[in-house]
């Protein structure tokens, strides 16, 4: 089309080239494909909300010991709880999850929590909020307030595209929060 005539590489001289197979065996393909099938990931940020809000609907005593659902998409006027919950304690717990950094977090805290107060007439409410790593430009504001906070992150494991297992690490709290709970390595906050 333009008139330029392109010549195939050549061989150089005194050097000796290997073969180089590129194509796969069927069995080649089968066995890569064996092994992406039963690979174990574990990136945080591969988990959908809803598959996440699932799982800890089902293992809230992973989170913290005493803690019982009472609804999940709990419907304020400008949004939605993900998991409202109960600690032995007698507080209403708002939890809420991500799976991506999201400062709207900041507000939703904020909000619920008061939203909370005032629908179940009661000043203990509690906020736990679940993300995929540990954000310190969230982390600090969220920790600040009256309002008793305790932060975590969550660490998945995922087989064949589904969520088998959440390990889950409280990186911050609220200097309210009842002292029963472990203490977190000051590396952590930092």
């Amino acid at each position: 089309r333009y008139g330029a005539e392109v010549d195939l590489p050549k061989n150089l001289q005194h050097f000796r080239y290997r073969e180089i197979n590129l194509k796969l065996t069927a069995e080649e393909i089968c066995e890569r494909e064996i092994v992406a099938f039963n690979e174990k990931v574990e990136d945080a940020e591969l988990v959908a909300e809803a598959e996440l809000e699932r799982y800890v609907m089902g293992h809230l005593e992973d989170i913290e010991p005493g803690l019982t659902m009472i609804q999940n998409q709990y419907l304020l006027p400008k949004g939605r709880i993900d998991i409202l919950a109960k600690d032995r304690e007698g507080f209403v717990v708002v939890i809420e999850l991500k799976v991506e950094k999201d400062t709207d977090l900041l507000w939703q805290k904020w909000y619920y929590t008061e939203e909370i107060k005032k629908r179940f007439r009661t000043d203990q409410v509690r906020f736990i909020a679940i993300l995929p790593r540990n954000y310190p430009e969230l982390i600090h504001p969220l920790l600040e307030g009256r309002t008793p906070t305790t932060l975590y992150t969550f660490h998945p494991e995922i087989r064949r595209g589904k969520l088998k297992r959440v390990a889950f690490k409280r990186i911050g709290e609220s200097p309210s929060i009842a002292t029963d709970l472990p203490p977190i390595p000051k590396r952590v906050l930092d």
